[in-house]
């Protein structure tokens, strides 16, 4: 019986020896995980810094992009206004030539109507009215096609800086690509 106790006691060292080991590794095995674990969250938390900054960083981007594009829609509409402005006052000098075209056409119309004058102006009378005319619808063609092309301008100009807005300055791209 002795040896049975002596093998109980030493089992039971051993047992306990085998438990205080395993106690042991768990304890050591948990200071490893929550080592792993404050790493991960610290990994985690730089991970939500970058993203926090890259988000303000866009947002700061899409800003100034808006400002400049809303800057170049007023510039537009400014410029288009004095082009419409320019067409008008272009219409008002083109009356006036009309006016003084057909003036001319009527004082020589009235000059060929007198019998002192030469003979055969009768003929030139019908085509210096053609001539007034001809000058008058020039006129008022030229107004619009400079209106046209004042107006097109301004809407080229303003499409050229609002894409050079959206493409930001040059070496800058706030989407990685």
């Amino acid at each position: 019986m002795r040896t049975l106790a002596v093998t109980v006691v030493v089992l039971g060292a051993l047992s306990g020896a085998f438990l205080a080991g395993w106690q042991i590794q768990a304890w050591r095995s948990g200071a490893e995980v929550s080592d792993a674990l404050a790493a991960h969250a610290a990994d985690r938390a730089a991970w939500a810094d970058g993203a926090r900054q890259a988000s303000e960083n866009f947002r700061a981007e899409e800003t100034r992009r808006i400002a400049e594009h809303q800057e170049i829609v007023d510039a537009a509409i400014t410029a288009q206004a004095r082009a419409l402005r320019d067409a008008a006052a272009a219409r008002v000098a083109a009356g006036g030539l009309r006016d003084a075209a057909r003036a001319a056409a009527a004082r020589t119309c009235a000059a060929t109507g007198n019998p002192a004058a030469a003979t055969g102006g009768q003929a030139s009378a019908p085509a210096d009215l053609v001539l007034a005319d001809v000058l008058s619808s020039a006129a008022d063609r030229a107004v619009e096609l400079a209106a046209a092309a004042d107006v097109a301008h301004a809407a080229g100009s303003a499409c050229e800086r609002a894409y050079g807005a959206l493409t930001g300055p040059a070496g800058v791209n706030p989407g990685g690509n």
